[in-house]
């Protein structure tokens, strides 16, 4: 034990310390402090080197806490220092700080376990290779080849990484350590905040969760994966049992509350703002802004001050600002519960559509009213002891400031301080988890995706299905040929002729072969993973839906030991395959309620084996992993200042061993990328993609486009890098420790792959990397750019092969020299393949842009967008230099664009990130080329069997096994406001690969959605669900396709149209605006439903358009302009809405008619919050709070009652005359 203050400085055992400590006269060990554990580092300590020691010490015990530097010798390897924090048997210690970063002789997980056993938060203090000076200046925060300083103490369970010294020389030319006052004071007071929390009692703790709701509105609060109000209750629940001072809510109170006072309002929405001050003063928080004016003066840096002020104006701004008593307020939405505070993080762009926001700002600094926000915690009189950041993911974390090793001075800290941030995450997302952890300082609490299960059959599927099993069982004859026809047509009108890439199956034989390719396709689409429902912390799944993805994770193996052990025969493959699944389940059944292995194959196969066993056992473990996560638990010790257990992340299928989940997750040594198996899998995809590619054109590609993200790589390891290698014709060189590194010699970390064995043309190829990659992979980002040099430097010789990475730079380095270029710069320029966002930024922005579609006619500003952002150069020589002409030449003229998958829950669909990166990229490329590329998915979301697939393929895989199955529809609703939003969410992503990629989403793609969602085609109750549970979000489905319908990409029928228009204008009239900015405050939106008024052929009442009109005023002010009225007189009669099931047409013998009436609509239930008088409070107010208005009368009702007999029979007879019409009619295709 070290001490700078001891005769001597050193203890050799706790006894004598304590002794000394006791008695000093200055800052004297008091056992009614924390006391603070510090892991010292020996190499410091013996080499005199004491600075930073005694800074640490120093500062500890400024802050009022205890303090003991241990620090390891060479006697003791295994428990080298660790026992010197117990005196009698008893830990010393709440929290520790550690300078080391690993101890030689003693193993990763021997550490951890020691950690766990001593069971206190541990934080780490970090050194720079740099010094103080170059550090404050570097954006990067740590250097690239220093990330061993962070990633071995993660591993072993330690957090909040701080940068607390640099280093320097001495006058004799050593290096020694400078700290960094600032940075150890913020490390020490963190760290005493989190061993408090072990020392507090739970009543006493004060606590904010934070969750989501961006952009703002009423249609769009939760996280990723995660019913937020449903995992609020049991958090709630767990809180009130652990003791916390708290009024346990349940679900709906809670979305209530949510709904009336816990949403974020855009500026678009400046009513709802009032309105919520008015009713709910006692619930929501309004900060002076005066006295932000003060903290804003004192705790922002200067410079800080001036990036706000330039983006967003003076002080306060105009996010969710109002003015009472001629004083201006903040208004924080919060709900109150005892102790426990729930609020939404503010919004990054404050619910802004300004174009200047959403398009012209590359790093863009938290507004006003997000600083109130965070600088109010930190105010807090009785003072908020952690903050729980509600599920994946917020924007704390993804503030500007450096890459990683923050500064005090970088947003993320300036906006946390001190606080200790607890951060239930998805485990599928360990990359931006990392993110939290690096730059958001939090505990991270990993939590399970949504249970996931096979796709099955339904509906129209089964039916094909079905259809195809007879014809296979037919013998040849007519009889067969006839089957055989109806299965291609039904094929036809369910668009599996596109799915196929074929379409009407023209050139192609309608043979035998050509039914058993359909039938493969079917088995594909039942066989794809879905996600059922969403996650509720705390819950396990049932044991039958684990079976169902236990068996997943056993892979084809299990399936095909299954048929040689169980002797299954059959005459077609494809029903061999399904006997042996049935069998799987019933084994899996058996083995999860707790029959051995070799009984329940005896019981269901009649025979076993041991390979067959091993499968059954290792489901078994998979099961019980399941079984034992501790979600909720780890959320409450980490609460009580405990330490976190440390597990790896990834997709559960993927990774199985990632589970249990309640742990804290880490990321492993980025040079290990890309993994011995990674190369084999990318090599192997990559040389299967190019003899395609090969087959199709009659050439290889030129160029070929690809992203990077921190999410994907973290999953597979590298098998995208390994993919860019191979493409380039460079393979990885391995070092004993399984690394690929180029710090000391390229050639020590790759070969160039000789051209005889390659055996094709070098393909070149750029490399769109976002912002999270920068930070967490700088150094793979090092060994790509040495790979194109390395190629760059091969010459072509006679007979070899074409090297067009050479080529293209020989060829622009050219034109650069030509135009005035020095030859160095030209140099450098031209050899630039890897292209991102400035520094401090994430990506091209394109997520947000796209959705508020009310600040953009055509896509001029989107492509413009997307080049300004993502044309920072990242080399050897520059890094995060913006080079926008230089990034689309090296964009233009490529062939095949490419993004990898590899998670089970996260598709192209449920999240925005595939649209923005890929779209994005296909849309710049087609701006300048004329055409898109080939828009390819390396689909490696099943471990056993990687791919790569056309996005087209993959986007309708996705949409059959998910958003048209009703069984991925039912889990949903089994999650009420939230599955109500992951459904919109859904469709705002097909509308952002509409925008992209228009070639790509096509009219059958809308029919059904419509077909299935809107005119609910499975007979779900729809409508009732969400009447009762989220009513915006599904207006927000119904706006984004009549938005669709607007512009010219859907060729919808007139029926349709009508129909769309006619509910989504009841809904608003009824429910209020969603109020979200993509229509809210959309005026080209807003015209396109004022005109289908004014053309007079929706069936609605003035009343409804009156209240239509009184719902917007009160959400919008006076910026609304009112829709005219419709005429009193009844509208034309308009062909009836065409039958539920979307498709391309009229149905085939033995289907349901092409039309059939609709049915009168029912009056909808109120939604559920609705019941709660706070809910109802929530509704926008002017003057005069605005009740919720009763149910619409249908409109043809009102219409029949008011017509004279006559009238009444004409009308019947003309809508019989246009039903005839209509069901000749064949919807024509796309």
């Amino acid at each position: 034990i070290y001490h700078p203050d001891a005769h001597g400085f050193f203890f050799c055992n706790t006894a004598d310390y304590i002794a000394w400590a006791i008695n000093r006269t200055n800052n004297p060990f008091d056992p009614t402090k924390p006391t603070i554990g510090i892991l010292g580092s020996r190499f410091q300590i013996a080499a005199g080197d004491l600075a930073l020691s005694n800074a640490l010490i120093r500062q500890i015990e400024a802050s009022g806490a205890n303090v003991i530097l241990v620090y390891p010798d060479n006697i003791r390897p295994i428990e080298p220092d660790l026992p010197l924090f117990y005196y009698n048997d008893t830990l010393l210690i709440d929290a520790a700080i550690t300078l080391q970063t690993h101890i030689a002789g003693v193993p990763y997980p021997v550490r951890r376990d020691q950690f766990i056993e001593m069971g206190v938060p541990i934080l780490g203090a970090t050194v720079t290779g740099m010094t103080p000076c170059e550090w404050k200046n570097c954006t990067r925060g740590i250097p690239l080849g220093q990330m061993w300083r962070i990633v071995p103490r993660e591993i072993k369970g330690v957090f909040a990484c701080t940068v607390v010294a640099g280093q320097d020389e001495d006058k004799f030319g050593g290096r020694i350590h400078v700290p960094l006052p600032l940075q150890i004071e913020r490390l020490v007071n963190r760290t005493i905040n989190h061993a408090n929390l072990g020392r507090m009692e739970n009543s006493e703790k004060n606590i904010a969760i934070i969750y989501y709701n961006h952009p703002p509105g009423r249609h769009d609060i939760g996280a990723s994966g995660l019913n937020v109000p449903r995992s609020l209750e049991r958090l709630l629940i767990a809180l009130y049992d652990a003791g916390y001072n708290l009024d346990r809510m349940t679900e709906t109170e809670i979305l209530a509350a949510m709904q009336a006072h816990g949403i974020n309002v855009g500026q678009h929405a400046q009513p709802i703002l009032e309105a919520m001050v008015n009713n709910h003063s006692e619930e929501i928080v309004l900060i002076p802004v005066a006295d932000y004016q003060r903290w804003f003066e004192e705790m922002i840096p200067e410079h800080r001050q001036q990036e706000v002020i330039d983006m967003w104006g003076p002080v306060p701004g105009e996010v969710m600002v109002v003015e009472r008593g001629g004083r201006e307020y903040f208004v924080i939405p919060m709900i109150r519960s005892g102790n426990i505070l729930i609020m939404p993080q503010p919004t990054r762009g404050g619910g802004s559509v300004c174009e200047t926001i959403v398009f012209h700002n590359l790093s863009m600094p938290p507004h006003h009213q997000y600083i109130a926000f965070y600088l109010w915690l930190q105010q807090q009189e009785q003072g908020i002891d952690a903050i729980i950041h509600f599920g994946t993911h917020g924007t704390q974390e993804w503030l500007p400031g450096k890459e990683r090793g923050l500064a005090t001075d970088c947003w993320p800290y300036l906006m946390s301080g001190e606080i200790p941030i607890v951060y239930p995450y998805i485990i599928d997302n360990v990359g931006e988890a990392t993110q939290a952890k690096r730059r958001g300082d939090a505990v991270i609490i990993s939590h399970m995706t949504p249970v996931l299960v096979a796709a099955g059959l339904h509906g129209d599927l089964r039916m094909l299905h079905d259809m195809i099993h007879d014809y296979l069982h037919f013998e040849e004859g007519p009889l067969r040929d006839a089957q055989r026809a109806k299965v291609i047509e039904k094929a036809i009108n369910m668009s599996f002729d596109l799915d196929m890439g074929h379409p009407g199956f023209e050139g192609i034989t309608h043979d035998t072969a050509l039914i058993n390719q359909i039938h493969q396709h079917i088995h594909c689409i039942e066989a794809e993973i879905i996600p059922l429902g969403l996650h509720v912390l705390g819950d396990i799944p049932e044991k039958e839906l684990l079976t169902e993805t236990v068996m997943k994770i056993l892979g084809l193996g299990f399936v095909e030991e299954i048929i040689r052990v169980g002797r299954i025969t059959g005459e077609h493959e494809c029903e061999i395959e399904e006997e042996a699944r049935d069998r799987a389940k019933e084994l899996l059944r058996l083995v999860i309620n707790q029959t051995s292995s070799e009984d329940a194959q005896q019981e269901i196969l009649n025979n076993s084996s041991v390979s067959l066993t091993k499968y059954l056992d290792e489901g078994r473990r998979h099961l019980q992993n399941f079984l034992d996560s501790r979600e909720l638990e780890a959320i409450l010790d980490a609460l009580s200042g405990r330490f976190i257990p440390p597990s790896m992340g990834g997709d559960p299928i993927r990774s199985p061993d990632s589970l249990p989940t309640g742990r804290n997750l880490y990321s492993f040594d980025p040079r290990t990328v890309p993994l011995r198996s990674s190369w084999e899998v990318g090599r192997d995809t990559m040389q299967a993609f190019l003899a395609d590619y090969y087959e199709r054109h009659g050439v290889y590609p030129d160029r070929i486009a690809s992203i990077l993200w921190v999410v994907e790589t973290m999953r597979h390891r590298g098998v995208a890098e390994a993919q860019i290698l191979y493409a380039l014709g460079v393979e990885p060189i391995w070092d004993t420790r399984d690394r690929v590194r180029i710090d000391r010699r390229v050639d020590r970390g790759l070969r160039l792959i000789p051209d005889d064995e390659l055996g094709r043309p070098r393909i070149d190829v750029t490399v769109i990397i976002s912002g999270l990659y920068r930070d967490v992979f700088s150094c793979r980002i090092e060994v790509i750019d040495a790979a194109v040099r390395l190629v760059i430097e091969h010459e072509e010789v006679e007979g070899g092969q074409i090297n067009h990475v050479r080529r293209n730079y020989l060829t622009l380095k050219a034109e650069l020299i030509a135009d005035g270029m020095p030859e160095e710069e030209a140099d450098i320029l031209a050899s630039a393949r890897i292209f991102g966002p400035p520094p401090g930024a994430i990506g091209p922005n394109l997520d947000d842009a796209i959705k508020a579609s009310g600040t953009w006619d055509d896509k001029s500003s989107l492509i413009d967008l997307y080049l300004s952002r993502m044309g920072h150069i990242h080399s050897r020589e520059l890094w995060g230099e913006n080079h926008r002409a230089i990034f689309e030449r090296a964009l233009s003229g490529t062939d095949v664009a490419m993004l990898s998958r590899s998670s089970n829950y996260f598709g192209v669909l449920n999240t925005d990130g595939p649209f923005e990166w890929l779209g994005g990229l296909s849309m710049v490329i087609e701006h300048l080329d004329g055409t898109p590329p080939e828009l390819m998915i390396s689909d490696l979301r099943n471990p056993h069997k990687a791919e790569i697939v056309s996005l087209s393929e993959f986007i309708r895989r996705e949409l059959r096994a998910r958003y048209y199955n009703p069984r991925w529809i039912e889990g949903q609703m089994e999650h009420g406001y939230s599955g109500a939003r992951e459904m919109a969410k859904a469709i705002t992503n097909l509308w952002g690969f509409q925008v992209t990629t228009p070639h790509l989403v096509t009219d059958d793609m809308w029919n059904e959605l419509f077909a299935t969602l809107i005119q609910d085609k499975h007979d779900l109750g729809l409508d009732k669900f969400f009447d009762a549970n989220n009513p915006w979000a599904q207006q927000s489905v119904m706006a984004r396709m009549l938005e669709t319908v607007e512009r010219g990409w859907w060729d919808a029928d007139p029926a349709t149209i009508q129909e769309l228009t006619e509910r989504y204008i009841e809904s608003v009239a009824k429910y209020g605006p969603c109020c979200c900015a993509a229509h809210c405050a959309n005026d080209r939106f807003d015209q396109f439903i004022a005109e289908m008024v004014r053309e007079g052929k929706l069936n609605l009442d003035r009343g409804t358009i009156i209240r239509f009109n009184d719902q917007r005023i009160a959400t919008l002010g006076d910026r609304v302009e009112l829709i005219s009225l419709p005429p009193e007189e009844p509208a034309e009669p308009v062909p009836q809405p065409r039958p539920r099931g979307g498709g391309r047409g009229i149905g085939i013998a033995g289907l349901e008619p092409a039309v059939e009436p609709a049915p009168a609509p029912e009056p909808a239930p109120e939604p559920a919050v609705a019941e709660d008088p706070a809910a109802e409070a929530a509704e926008p107010v002017v003057g005069e709070v605005i009740e919720v208005v009763t149910p619409v009368t249908p409109a043809w009702r009102d219409i029949v009652m008011d017509l004279p007999v006559t009238a009444i029979l004409i009308t019947i007879l003309l809508m019989g005359l246009v039903g005839i019409g209509y069901m000749a009619i064949v919807k024509k295709r796309r």
